[in-house]
């Protein structure tokens, strides 16, 4: 970096930066943009609040939900049970025969 660019660089850190195109501190508008930034930031912390609650209503839905063993034994039991009905149903049809 040469002396020049520098001492540039130095002179631009003590001024501050006055936009020409209505941002910076010196905007007129800027009371009234800070407001709907707060409004703004109002309507989000409200959204999140929803998200928490609805996160949490799925959460709970989720874990009440069977897991994969207790789905894999239930239906194991049922076809048991079904083959045992139809064991029985066979055997007493041919007693009667």
């Amino acid at each position: 970096m040469n002396e020049r660019a520098y001492i540039r660089l130095d002179a631009a850190r003590r001024s501050p930066y006055i936009s020409t195109n209505g941002g910076g501190p010196q905007d007129p508008n800027l009371e009234a943009r800070l407001t709907k930034l707060e409004d703004d930031m109002q309507s989000m912390r409200l959204d999140m609040t929803a998200t928490r609650s609805d996160t949490a209503y799925i959460r709970g839905r989720l874990e009440s939900l069977p897991n994969t063993w207790q789905m894999i034994g239930t239906v194991l039991a049922g076809n048991i049970g079904l083959a045992g009905v139809l064991l029985a149903a066979i055997k007493l049809m041919a007693a009667h025969s």
